[in-house]
C-alpha cells in the first residue's frame, strides 16, 4: 500500500518531466511515449536505480544494491 499524497506527488512529478521532454521523444507505441531522462543512462543510473527512487518516494525502503534487480523493499 502507498499513500495517496505520495502517489499523486510522484505522478505529478513524472507527468511534468514527460511534458518537458516530450518534444524529444525517442520511441512511441500505441500505449507509451518514451522520453529521455535528464540524466544519461549508465551503470550508475539505470532503470533499477529509478524504480528504487520511485519506491522510496512512495514511502518504501529499498535494501541492497540498486545496480541490479537483486534488492528488496520494506515499508518504512
Amino acid at each position: 500500500p502507498v499513500g495517496r499524497p505520495e502517489a499523486d506527488a510522484l505522478r505529478t512529478r513524472l507527468d511534468a518531466l514527460h511534458r518537458r521532454r516530450r518534444a524529444i521523444a525517442v520511441a512511441t507505441t500505441n500505449e507509451f511515449e518514451f522520453v529521455p531522462d535528464a540524466r544519461p543512462y549508465s551503470y550508475f543510473h539505470n532503470s533499477n536505480h529509478v524504480v528504487a527512487q520511485w519506491l522510496r518516494e512512495l514511502g518504501w525502503e529499498t535494501r541492497g544494491p540498486a545496480f541490479s534487480s537483486e534488492w528488496r523493499v520494506a515499508l518504512r
